[in-house]
């Protein structure tokens, strides 16, 4: 045996002046703190979305997982309750029972009452208010009244204002209505033997029909796009039909099979996020989609089951939204307003 095998190697050299290799033991900490650092700088920049936005987390423009919303809360004492519109700038929940002294309700977001809309047609022997939709631009409230073959408005207060009557059309039907983010009135006319979809200005004026030669049944829903297209529930054929913002027919979505099956959609509505919501009565739940171009939609999910109990639907019928992520559901047959959160 060598000398040299048990010589330990020498250590390696460094030129004058070099800094001293760092001990892995900083290099480590070094490195757990510029993790922590950008956590931290991560929960700041959405604690601050937050507070600018009010949404919640799950509405972040970058996240899009098809997350259904929770079951949170219910609205009783109205009475087998078919239409609900939101006035999310004073406040008010406005819900219209088909039963009972047939008024609409109006409740806050809390679901604290805070008064009614009075019927004001007594000389008219049926009276049965049915959808309710408010003018973006000075929150007027518009109940249609199909049994009284009328549209009744309120302003916000809650005092009558008139009898929404549209120019040169002398016998109607009015069921579903809506307004689009200009302040233009859609309104459903189940007048046989031509339904269809009216668009029209508040001072009356007919700006076009929809769908007169699509043979719609009972179209009931109507939500408008922000690019202005038009879709309604075509109740009775099962069917979500579509127009594009000039009127010209774009298709309809599709019955689907399964868990995207139409059975009777009645109350439709775009969320602030895009989302398309149709409420299916038959089949006791909120189907949600996805609008595209290419398809008109993409079913993503539906969330309530057949039941009287919390998340649980008999017969559901009208459906609004908010920009918190709320979504409001009449459940005619259980006599209350479910709550649901994307939060």
């Amino acid at each position: 045996m060598t000398t040299d095998s048990l010589v330990p190697p020498p250590a390696p050299s460094t030129e004058p002046g070099a800094p001293a290799p760092m001990p892995k033991s900083r290099r480590r900490l070094i490195i757990l703190i510029v993790i922590v650092a950008v956590i931290l700088a991560l929960i700041a920049g959405l604690f601050a979305w937050y507070l600018r936005t009010g949404k919640p987390i799950t509405q972040i423009p970058i996240l899009d997982a098809p997350i259904p919303p929770a079951y949170s809360t219910s609205i009783y004492d109205v009475q087998q309750p078919l239409g609900v519109a939101f006035d999310e700038q004073n406040d008010r929940l406005y819900v219209s029972q088909s039963s009972g002294d047939q008024s609409v309700l109006v409740f806050n977001s809390a679901g604290q009452p805070q008064g009614k809309l009075t019927p004001v047609t007594p000389k008219k022997k049926n009276h049965v208010p049915v959808y309710i939709a408010i003018d973006p631009t000075n929150s007027d409230v518009y109940v249609t009244d199909r049994a009284a073959a009328a549209i009744y408005v309120y302003d916000a207060a809650g005092n009558f204002v008139k009898e929404f009557k549209p120019n040169g059309i002398a016998k109607w039907a009015p069921l579903g209505i809506t307004f689009d983010k200009n302040g233009d009135l859609y309104v459903t006319d189940v007048t046989d033997p031509h339904q269809s979809v009216v668009m029209l200005k508040t001072d009356g004026t007919v700006v076009r029909r929809m769908g007169e030669s699509d043979g719609l049944s009972f179209p009931n829903g109507i939500a408008v796009r922000d690019d202005l297209s038009v879709f309604v529930t075509d109740s009775n054929n099962g069917r979500v039909m579509v127009y594009k913002s000039d009127g010209s027919s774009a298709g309809a979505l599709p019955r689907g099979q399964g868990e995207t099956a139409l059975g009777l959609p009645r109350g439709a509505v775009f969320d602030d996020r895009g989302r398309f919501l149709v409420v299916d009565t038959v089949n006791d739940t909120v189907n949600v989609y996805k609008p595209d171009d290419a398809t008109l939609a993409t079913f993503s999910y539906s969330f309530g089951e057949e039941g009287q109990n919390d998340g649980q639907f008999l017969f559901p019928n009208g459906i609004a939204t908010d920009t918190q992520g709320r979504v409001f559901v009449t459940d005619r047959q259980n006599n209350r307003v479910q709550v649901w959160s994307y939060r």
